[in-house]
């Protein structure tokens, strides 16, 4: 995904809308769409379907502010605030102790902008389990046939409404929707990648 990143930055940034749905479908359920706020907050627009964390829940629509777990959502907020600074996607290591057990995951945050310019605007995060505790595991489970048509409806519709505006901000929050449903219904198609997490 790495590589992917650096292929498709033609600006400062790559744009959010040259990611492919198919390259996160090597990452099915443990990949998250975030939205960088002003004022620094980070708000998940998709919240990946495998993923763990200490609180046990989809984030999906919440901010890292609403973690339970005040020490991860600082972690998490540092780790992203660092690609936001930097302008390049950053890479790490976490490793924790969780109720006794190791909790241990590589974490790839990588910023995009809505239009190749220089400001971070979302960010792509990608995660792969080392060791998790059993017991935080979580699946979503896939799309329903039904909820597949609405996201197939959705990203259809946005498309199309991206061609009637010139509004950058209604083109980059277009462009979020549809690359949140796409990423879903990668994860309809594919079972979650096997021991890989957070």
């Amino acid at each position: 995904m790495d590589d992917h990143w650096s292929e498709t930055r033609f600006g400062a940034l790559p744009r959010l809308k040259d990611l492919d749905p198919a390259l996160v479908g090597l990452m099915a359920g443990r990949v998250h769409l975030v939205h960088v706020q002003p004022g620094g907050a980070y708000r998940f627009l998709h919240y990946a379907r495998a993923t763990t964390n200490p609180d046990g829940l989809n984030m999906s629509g919440r901010t890292t502010a609403e973690y339970a777990d005040k020490a991860f959502g600082a972690m998490v907020d540092e780790h992203y605030g660092e690609a936001v600074r930097l302008g390049r996607p950053v890479c790490r290591k976490i490793a924790a102790i969780w109720r006794g057990q190791p909790y241990e995951y590589v974490r790839l945050t990588m910023p995009y902008s809505a239009d190749g310019g220089p400001t971070v605007v979302f960010l792509v995060v990608a995660s792969h389990r080392l060791t998790v505790p059993g017991e935080l595991d979580r699946d979503d489970g896939p799309p329903d046939e039904n909820e597949s048509q609405r996201l197939a409806a959705t990203i259809a519709s946005t498309a199309r409404a991206s061609q009637l505006t010139s509004d950058p901000e209604m083109l980059a929050a277009l462009d979020a929707i549809e690359v949140a449903a796409e990423i879903r219904l990668v994860e309809a198609r594919k079972p979650p990648a096997a021991a890989q997490d957070s």
